[in-house]
């Protein structure tokens, strides 16, 4: 019976660690999807340049 338990502690611990890195790597996704979204905004918002009189039509 001990045997039993202690192979589910194991398994709790590992899940614990895959969960954990889990994590990390869902906090990445977030931090590259809002940087995408910042820099998707930045051109959006730039304006376009003016053009310059005698330099083309």
């Amino acid at each position: 019976m001990d045997d039993l338990i202690n192979v589910f502690h194991n398994d709790r611990s590992g899940i614990y660690i895959v969960f954990k890195d889990f994590i990390i790597v869902f906090e990445h996704l977030l931090y590259y999807i809002h940087e995408t979204i910042m820099k998707q905004r930045k051109a959006k918002n730039k304006p376009l340049p003016l053009k310059i009189e005698g330099q083309g039509s």
